[in-house]
């Protein structure tokens, strides 16, 4: 590991145990990593990755709709799908 990235690392985990989590909890939460060992922190953090996934592909999805052909409840309701479909083949790929 590189000077500049232990620093980073040490200086991680200094903020992540002056809040009372874990280093363990805390990367997990740093690096979106659903593998903290606390079952309600790695569900948050499943949460928070669904909404990032959905939210990029609604804003791709948005850029190639425009006018009246642009629905947003049926935009909205695919972009959770391919969100879905990303953690599924993320869990498969163990990724």
């Amino acid at each position: 590991m590189a000077e500049q990235d232990e620093a980073a690392f040490a200086a991680a985990s200094d903020n992540g145990h002056q809040s009372g989590l874990t280093a363990q909890e805390y990367a997990a939460i740093q690096l979106k990593v659903p593998n903290s060992g606390t079952e309600w922190l790695d569900e948050m953090i499943e949460q928070s990755l669904r909404n990032d996934f959905a939210g990029q592909a609604l804003a791709n999805m948005a850029s190639f709709h425009a006018g009246d052909a642009f629905d947003p409840k049926n935009v909205s309701k695919a972009a959770y799908q391919y969100a879905d479909a990303m953690l599924q083949a993320r869990s498969e790929s163990d990724g």
